[in-house]
């Protein structure tokens, strides 16, 4: 019987030390981040219906904020790098990617630099960071 009332006591112990350890942990909010991946298929949904709508691909990921109905309030941000640094590529040739900032990067890949016949096709997070 005395086994059972030690047990008993460690148990209820054990219980009350649990309650008071979460009681006492204020409530913290978890700011939660969207996951990558829909993120670039808002981008990659707003680059097309841009491109639908005018007939053009956006110079710059800015201009998806600028229009009279715009897309976005600002650019989304890479929820990895908590940044606007997305890599692009041309319409025009699918296979090179440029960067889209300057001080996030090793210069490994080129800076956007869009002539008059250039248009952002597609979009991913950056592959470097400082």
């Amino acid at each position: 019987m005395e086994g059972d009332s030690f047990i008993a006591k460690l148990i209820f112990g054990t219980i009350f030390i649990f309650l008071i350890f979460f009681i006492s942990i204020p409530d913290i909010p978890i700011k939660s981040k969207p996951p990558v991946r829909s993120v670039l298929r808002a981008i990659k949904k707003s680059i097309n219906e841009y491109y639908i709508e005018k007939g053009i691909y956006v110079k710059k990921l800015k201009e998806l904020t600028e229009t009279n109905h715009p897309y976005f309030s600002e650019i989304p941000e890479n929820p990895i790098t908590e940044r606007t640094d997305w890599e692009v590529c041309d319409h025009s040739n699918k296979n090179i990617w440029y960067r889209t900032v300057t001080d996030v990067y090793e210069p490994s890949l080129p800076l956007w630099n869009p002539g008059p016949e250039s248009g952002i096709y597609d979009v991913r997070p950056c592959s470097k960071s400082k």
